[in-house]
């Protein structure tokens, strides 16, 4: 689950149809909710693993506006794409540090917010086991 905000001071917006306009600041939120089949190819299987991988699934995503009182929102679905690099050190047989770099390409569109695509370069690390 990703969250992304973004605040914009005050000014006029109109109505789509001209038939009115609002005076105020406003606070945009941006949830997404990735969901993926992932492959991986590890080049050695020595104590240090360095990888590639491939996730192919689809993103869910929940966009708000508020507007003082008012809000706007809209959901949808897209189609997801995430290529992941990282590295791999075994501990022992089943347990081990890891560290990574994906980049999180999504096609979800929303002519409501001026929304054509999702897309977030995402680095970690944490611990891992295998059974």
């Amino acid at each position: 689950w990703n969250s992304f905000d973004e605040y914009t001071p005050a000014r006029i917006y109109d109505r789509p149809d001209g038939s009115g306009a609002i005076y105020s600041d406003m606070v945009r939120h941006v949830y997404t909710l990735p969901i993926a089949i992932n492959a991986f190819y590890y080049f050695n299987k020595r104590n240090v693993k360095p990888y590639i991988g491939l996730g192919l699934g689809t993103s869910y995503s929940e966009q708000e506006s508020f507007f003082n009182i008012y809000v706007v929102k809209e959901s949808n679905w897209g189609f997801l794409v995430k290529p992941e690099i990282g590295l791999q050190l075994e501990i022992n047989e089943t347990f081990g540090l890891a560290t990574y770099a994906t980049y999180n390409y999504a096609t979800n569109r929303s002519n409501s917010f001026n929304i054509d695509y999702f897309a977030s370069f995402n680095i970690g690390a944490g611990l891992y086991w295998e059974w």
